[in-house]
């Protein structure tokens, strides 16, 4: 190569870098430029309004990436990671007695001390009774290695407003593994590491936006099930996350702010 083509690639590479440095320049200023105005003027805004301010603040800059390192810079400064912590304990769980349940009880008797058992004839019904306050929470499948995630388990997460409390994995015997879950009623450990969350009607691009978002925030994502929504072009995902307690308080800011229809479906200790 003569020394005329490389002085050009190098003025190239360096231009590039100085464009760069410039870009990332701008967005650390919208962010900042953001967040004081949510402190100083609006510190009451739920995160969906936060999510119109910072987009509208943005402009040509927005991206969900860029939104979650808003949310990281925010959720610090509001100190909601520390405010929102808290333990579960249920005291009574409810269930339909079989020997897969009977080794999962055994496991969340283990991690919950105290737990009491009572038993029912169906799922229907022992998840009307957490529903209903006549038990703290009841033990369902949720996903097979034989046949993914059991989605008709999953539909009585939200039909009934439960949360995955803890899950267990336990052998069937017949060269599959289920995996058995611990769920309440409408609260969630806020200490455990992974989260579980439905998104609907998301398209394929934004999900792979979303994939590059939560990275920013410091969370993994360590499945996704996607399943065809009725909508054109879109599909609802059924998504697990794990990071640390204090990242994962980031995340549910994140979604909150930019996907309103979502459902956290848990949070537990892995």
């Amino acid at each position: 190569m003569d020394n005329s083509k490389e002085h050009v690639i190098r003025d190239n590479f360096g231009w590039l870098r100085e464009s760069v440095n410039d870009h990332r320049q701008i967005e650390g200023a919208v962010i900042n430029k953001a967040v004081k105005l949510v402190l100083c003027d609006k510190p009451s805004l739920t995160p969906m309004e936060s999510h119109e301010i910072f987009k509208s603040l943005s402009g040509e800059f927005y991206s969900l990436p860029l939104f979650a390192r808003f949310c990281a810079e925010l959720t610090r400064s509001l100190k909601i990671i520390d405010e929102n912590a808290q333990n579960l304990s249920p005291r009574l769980t409810v269930y339909i007695r079989n020997q897969l349940a009977d080794k999962a009880f055994d496991v969340f008797s283990r991690q919950f001390h105290g737990l009491r058992a009572i038993y029912s004839h169906d799922f229907k019904s022992a998840c009307e009774d957490v529903y209903y306050d006549r038990a703290d929470s009841c033990i369902l499948p949720l996903e097979s290695s034989a046949d993914g995630l059991l989605m008709p388990f999953r539909s009585m997460l939200m039909k009934y407003e439960l949360k995955i409390a803890a899950v267990t994995k336990v052998s069937t015997g017949e060269g599959s593994v289920q995996s058995i879950a611990l769920v309440t009623g409408g609260t969630v450990d806020s200490f455990g590491n992974v989260l579980e969350a439905y998104l609907p009607s998301v398209t394929q691009n934004d999900l792979l936006s979303l994939c590059i978002a939560v990275s920013e925030i410091g969370c993994n994502i360590v499945r996704i099930t996607s399943v065809k929504s009725p909508m054109k072009d879109l599909y609802d995902h059924h998504i697990s996350f794990t990071s640390d307690s204090n990242s994962l308080s980031v995340l549910k800011y994140f979604l909150n702010g930019k996907y309103p229809a979502h459902v956290i479906l848990g949070q537990y200790k892995n």
